[in-house]
């Protein structure tokens, strides 16, 4: 608990940033869906290449809050990308990064308690983020949606979504940084992952009939999907629980076989 307590009020702070920065931007995002949804904008918004709309979530109906909601969504979902798989890739590297590591082996605490202690921690820290995103999303609805209605369930299930999302980009990101002999920086792993993965997303008109398209995980929870079936992709959510659990049990595994460097 001690080293929960402490992993989890370590990061904090840069998690209140983020959410703090980002909320701003979604929120007055907002503001500008009348102008998104107007004929001329949407006139404009057709000569665009499939790929392009794709990449910058263009490809929604732009004239439905719903539909606004999904263009910012995937900027959402993209931050959130980064979010979360800097922390899983931050997660057990720090200490041996900053040759700490023997603090912690040092205790009575096995080891699989100690990664315990810290996915619960970057966990707590995704819940943070992902319900602060949604209720500064559905404060930016609700005063500038200009009298439409919208369902409920379907928001809800676009922000499970982001939290699924999230822990899976956590998961694998531990997985890789257990992986991996020696991380001096957890941030170019974690933008290289998740910006590498979305300018993939972007082609999906390539890799839609391809097995490529398992290997994008923004494809899983697609917006647009969601809002117009009321209900997750099947083989997304299946996908996705599997990789977490693959991930975290292959993580603890290669943990407890680790040689970890210290100062000593």
């Amino acid at each position: 608990m001690n080293i929960f307590r402490y992993e989890f009020r370590k990061r904090l702070i840069p998690t209140l940033i983020w959410v703090v920065s980002l909320g701003v931007y979604v929120y007055f995002t907002f503001a500008f869906f009348e102008s998104f949804s107007g004929t001329g904008m949407l006139d404009l918004l057709d000569s665009f290449p499939d790929a392009l709309k794709k990449a910058f979530g263009l490809d929604q109906d732009l004239t439905t809050i719903l539909g606004y909601f999904a263009f910012v969504g995937i900027y959402l979902f993209l931050a959130g990308a980064i979010f979360s798989s800097h922390l899983g890739f931050n997660a057990v590297s720090v200490e041996e990064r900053d040759l700490t590591a023997d603090f912690l082996i040092a205790k009575p605490v096995t080891r699989n308690r100690i990664v315990t202690a810290k996915i619960l921690a970057g966990l707590g820290h995704i819940v943070i983020f992902t319900s602060a995103m949604g209720v500064v999303s559905f404060l930016g609805m609700e005063s500038f949606k200009g009298g439409q209605e919208y369902s409920m369930t379907t928001f809800l299930l676009i922000i499970a979504g982001l939290f699924i999302f999230q822990v899976l980009f956590f998961s694998f990101s531990f997985l890789l940084s257990v992986a991996l002999k020696r991380m001096d920086s957890p941030l170019p792993f974690s933008l290289g992952l998740s910006i590498g993965l979305f300018i993939l997303y972007s082609f999906d008109s390539l890799l839609r009939d391809t097995p490529l398209k398992y290997l994008v995980p923004y494809d899983y929870f697609d917006l647009g999907y969601i809002i117009e079936n009321g209900a997750f992709k099947a083989s997304g959510l299946v996908l996705s629980l599997g990789i977490i659990a693959a991930s975290l049990i292959a993580g603890y595994a290669l943990y407890n076989r680790r040689n970890i460097a210290t100062a000593m």
